[in-house]
């Protein structure tokens, strides 16, 4: 049996900082003999992105390396939404004040003068991990300096999403600390999607977030167009 590495081939096509709301497009492939190929696109954005900005992944075709005839293959690209892996809740005096919620997963925490799970009230780090322990079981709830760090428990759990609150006291918006966006975008070719003519591919990458994100575009191709024949014989025995 063959090795994956002797069966695939692999691309590094793109490894950028794209800056606010802007776009970048990978290195073309050559589909050369290949059957089918698998554009792996992997973006990061460690200030941290608005959850209901989006990412928008195109594929495009050309007629050489050059991107000679670019044009997309996939009408409106494939939208990727923000899956923030981590957040840090900042209660220090500068951070939530009394009054102020924040809304994790979907449910409103809100700053008090005493701590009340059930009600999802906190007046500080612990009663806010105690508030999201009760409400949010699949969340994992950390207390650090000043802050508290909520992740998934596992991974491949919950989407980790937080809505901004304002500081009451000053008016001014609280951003939180410490967020991790992180999103993957996986798109398969047939080379039959191919139009006529053209013979080379690559991943364009758009984000309609305020800060930079990195982006990585990794192309694999494999299973080559014609497919040697094999005819299996199982031996057997007379008696």
């Amino acid at each position: 049996m063959n090795l994956l590495l002797e069966e695939l081939k692999s691309n590094l096509l793109l490894n950028a900082t794209i800056n606010t709301a802007a776009n970048n497009t990978s290195g073309y492939v050559n589909f050369d003999n290949a059957r089918r190929a698998m554009f792996a696109v992997d973006i990061a954005c460690a200030a941290g992105m608005v959850k209901d900005k989006t990412v928008t992944v195109d594929l495009m075709e050309a007629k050489d390396a050059g991107g000679t005839g670019a044009q997309p293959m996939i009408a409106g690209g494939v939208v990727a939404k923000a899956l923030i892996d981590s957040i840090e809740v900042t209660t220090s005096t500068d951070g939530i004040q009394v009054g102020d919620t924040i809304e994790i997963n979907g449910k409103v925490f809100t700053r008090k003068a005493a701590d009340n799970a059930k009600k999802g009230e906190f007046k500080d780090d612990d009663g806010l991990v105690a508030a999201i322990e009760y409400h949010l079981p699949k969340l994992s709830a950390v207390k650090g300096t000043n802050a508290v760090t909520v992740t998934a428990a596992e991974a491949g759990g919950p989407t980790v999403s937080l809505v901004e609150t304002i500081v009451t006291s000053t008016g001014t918006p609280w951003a939180p600390a410490g967020i991790t966006t992180k999103l993957q975008v996986l798109l398969e070719v047939n080379s039959e999607q191919l139009s006529k003519g053209y013979s080379h591919v690559a991943a364009k990458v758009t984000s309609a977030a305020a800060q930079d994100i990195v982006a990585v575009v990794t192309a694999i191709r494999g299973v080559p167009m014609r497919l040697p024949v094999y005819q299996p014989i199982a031996g057997r025995g007379v008696v």
